[in-house]
């Protein structure tokens, strides 16, 4: 590859020449042997099977009014539900749903198995190629202070430390092998009614818009090329996009038309009109799914000038053969070699070969240390609170998965100044600031969390968290970019906030003192969002009631993080939902009568300890999905949902010492799960397990030892197997020998054994030769336990006796 440096003396020479056009058709050669290089260094991503999407999102797919999609759409983890405004209809076979407004098809990952495999390899395709996309090598760093607006751009990787702009239409010139890179450590936003637009056969699947904030696009846009975005795409009223929209969380749309390059489109392209800032006689069609349509030129011809910027001569295209070129003066970029910046985006670098380019106008870069963005949402108020206090105190580590450890007793609610103020009357989201992540922990925590609680100490409490310092009150939706001690002081009741309380910095406590904040049942709403990205962690949520959103509260990505004493009732999707991250706390919870209670999707050494989830009818009390890892659930109540544990693609998860009863359909619902460790429960539903063969390695009991069970005997070993009727197994399983086991194992599914079924201990009644201090006359029922051989007085009219200490009967 030729070095740049050695080419510009050369170059030099001839940009001060003033010839005859044989000089500008050496210059134009020149350039296109300069460019060429430049352009093999840049490979295109491989989106792998996120390329059968013309738009996949992690969290959901929204759309208001008539959208025309070409292309497929799907969401995954999330369920089908997230995907509003389609009017889906699914096909028999339940691999996919269709929509009048999807010239394709419709996937989620809560379809048909086959289905479900196929989002999770689509979805972690789409990370990995954001991965790669970021982790390019850059050829021009920072350009235009990022506002990229009239300028046209040559193939290459471009790189800015925070958002970019497109005010004005922007051309991208090249061939159609040729490829764009465009890495963008903030927002991206074009403006209402501007293009991005493709001039020489050009193609959108091969622009890559690799963003780590929000994207959007403006009031009848029309843009152009494949945007991988960690945190949102939004398409406001009429705008286009030709290419893909590849999200981590949620998309929005708006009467839009997206041209997906994967099926045809039928439709004949769009014409764009030529701007001020572009050749007056380029005629841009719309993009299909399969490629761009371009203008049927030859080649664009640079003559030499003397200043920048440089005159580019461009040939107008017309349906059959080439005119006379018109000229005009436009700024042409070209990518100079430079030093690797300091950090992409969010990427884990990919070593590309450094492009050199010889240019009629040279961009030197600076090269600057990407700070880590916090994405903007579409919205328009903001509202940034910034906490009191910022102590230094290192808060206890979040606990770990391991069983034996002695649990802690609650500390008290931190007292705190009590502020009054009116109840909000703002309903308007809050746009999102940017904001560094902070590392400075603000809260303390005032004893440890502890790890799993010993099985039978449902009396665990995990403890608050107390302010250092004097808290920041919150009075309406609010964006919190500044790592502090937060209090609710009122009650707030329908608001119509997408998210009223949106976190995006590290190291946040919110205390809701008992106070409620009540939606109004819209879809794609929170409660509370923390939108972490991966680097978000420290996070406390306690003491809240959160009602009638979309999602109660949702953690993405975040790690180290607690939610206690929550009430998360009533929303249309989940009560708490956590996609990604790890290492965090779900505890003494309160979660009724939502889709699915507690989801959690991807995320890896959590524990749920202590929750009370009941009558979720459309989904399940606790549900895990996408290889969630080293998850422990103890001592939850589960009552009256539709599933009480689902667990799919799920490895190493524990479920212990829980009560699941009257559930619609399954207690257990095991699928595609490896590794399960299920004892001491006690289950009580119309079909206990539900155990394809596909679920591998599930240990059923542990062997015999001393220690109160679920139903309050002093021996564990296995499940308590309970019917709604009272004839379940353990109900009338014999126990001659009286040690609290079967005598006989309980069969599970036909691939399964419990070799340690519980049973209740047989007891003797004994009417003694002793009269009732109250009547001298009546003999007293004593009861004799089998195992202490002690005795207890009881009292009369008893209808069915149980064991002496027993804290559990039917």
């Amino acid at each position: 590859m030729p070095n740049m440096e050695q080419n510009s003396p050369g170059k030099k020479v001839l940009r001060r020449s003033n010839l005859s056009l044989f000089f500008t058709i050496g210059l134009t050669a020149l350039l296109i042997s300069t460019i060429i290089p430049c352009v093999m260094g840049a490979s295109t991503v491989d989106l792998g099977s996120a390329s059968n999407f013309a738009i996949l999102a992690k969290s959901g797919i929204t759309n208001t009014g008539t959208t025309q999609i070409t292309g497929n759409i799907g969401v995954s983890p999330i369920a089908a539900s997230s995907m509003t405004g389609f009017g889906l209809t699914m096909d028999p076979s339940n691999l996919f749903s269709t929509s009048s407004q999807v010239n394709g098809r419709v996937y989620a990952s809560d379809y048909a198995p086959a289905t479900a495999s196929m989002m999770t390899t689509s979805v972690s395709a789409m990370e990995a190629a954001y991965t790669d996309a970021a982790g390019r090598v850059p050829t021009v760093n920072d350009l235009g202070a990022g506002d990229i607006g009239g300028m046209n751009l040559i193939p290459g990787v471009y790189r800015w430390s925070s958002g970019v702009t497109v005010s004005t239409d922007v051309t991208l010139s090249g061939g159609p092998d040729d490829i764009w890179i465009f890495q963008v450590a903030g927002t991206l936003g074009i403006s209402s009614g501007q293009h991005v637009i493709l001039s020489g056969g050009a193609q959108a699947k091969n622009v890559f818009w690799v963003v780590a904030g929000q994207t959007t696009l403006g009031t009848n846009s029309n843009f152009s090329g494949n945007i991988l975005d960690q945190t949102g795409i939004a398409l406001q009223t009429g705008a286009i996009l030709n290419g893909r929209a590849l999200a981590q969380t949620l998309v929005t749309l708006d009467s839009n038309t997206v041209n997906g390059p994967i099926i045809p489109v039928t439709t004949t392209p769009t014409t764009i009109p030529p701007t001020t800032v572009t050749p007056t006689t380029t005629v841009t069609p719309t993009p299909t799914s399969t490629a761009t349509t371009t203008p049927t030129t030859t080649s664009t011809t640079i003559p030499p000038t003397t200043v920048t910027p440089t005159t580019t001569v461009t040939p107008t295209p017309t349906s059959t053969a080439t005119t006379t070129p018109t000229t005009t003066s436009t700024t042409t970029v070209t990518p100079t070699s430079t030093t690797v910046p300091t950090t992409a985006p969010t990427p884990t670098s990919t070593a590309t070969t450094t492009p050199t380019t010889t240019s009629t106008s040279t961009v030197t870069p600076t090269s600057t240390t990407v700070p880590t963005t916090a994405p903007t949402p579409t919205s328009t108020s903001t509202t940034t609170v910034t906490p009191i206090n910022t102590p230094t105190t290192t808060p206890s580590s979040n606990p770990t998965t391991q069983a034996t450890i002695v649990p802690t007793t609650q500390t008290n609610v931190p007292v705190k100044s009590t502020i009054t103020t009116a109840v909000p009357t703002q309903t308007v989201a809050p746009t999102l600031t940017q904001a560094p992540v902070q590392t400075t922990p603000v809260d303390q925590i005032t004893q440890p969390i502890g790890t799993n609680p010993t099985p039978g100490t449902d009396s665990y409490q995990p403890p608050l968290v107390k302010p250092i310092g004097p808290p920041s009150v919150i009075t309406q939706p609010i964006v919190i970019t500044q790592p502090g001690y937060y209090v609710i002081d009122t009650d707030v009741h329908n608001t119509t906030a997408p998210i009223y309380i949106d976190i995006r910095t590290s190291n946040v406590t919110i205390e809701g003192n008992g106070h409620t904040i009540d939606g109004v049942d819209s879809d794609n709403s929170f409660g509370i969002r923390v939108l972490g990205n991966g680097t978000l962690t420290g996070i406390t949520i306690q003491n809240i009631t959160l009602r009638d959103f979309a999602n109660g509260i949702s953690l993405y990505d975040t790690t180290h993080s607690r939610i206690i004493w929550v009430n998360s009732s009533s929303n249309t999707y989940n009560g708490i939902m956590i996609i990604g991250g790890g290492d965090n706390y779900l505890g003494n919870n309160i979660i009724h009568q939502d889709d699915d209670g507690i989801y959690l999707a991807a995320t890896d050494r959590t524990l749920v300890i202590n929750n009370t989830v009941t009558e979720n009818h459309r989904g399940s009390g606790i549900h895990l999905s996408q290889n969630c890892l080293d998850v422990n659930m103890t001592g939850n109540l589960l009552e009256g949902d539709d599933e009480g544990f689902e667990i799919e693609d799920a490895v190493n998860a524990t479920i212990q010492h829980n009560r699941i009863s009257s559930s619609t359909y399954f207690g257990l619902n095991l699928t595609t799960a490896k590794n399960l460790t299920v004892v001491d429960n006690y289950l009580d539903n119309r079909v206990n397990v539900n155990l394809p063969n596909d679920t591998v390695n599930v240990i059923w009991n542990l062997p015999a030892s001393t220690g109160e069970n679920i139903i309050g005997n002093n021996v564990t070993g296995g499940n308590y197997w309970g019917g709604l009727d009272g004839t379940g197994f353990s109900d009338i399983a014999a126990d001659n020998n009286n040690d609290g086991f079967a005598d006989t194992p309980y069969i599970i599914g036909g691939i399964g054994t419990d070799q340690l079924p519980l049973v209740r201990f047989t007891h003797v009644q004994i009417e003694t030769n002793v009269t009732d201090a109250r009547t001298n006359s009546e003999p007293v029922v004593q009861e004799l336990d089998p195992i202490t051989q002690g005795t207890t007085t009881l009292s009369f009219g008893l209808q069915k006796v149980y064991p002496i200490g027993s804290s559990f009967s039917r």
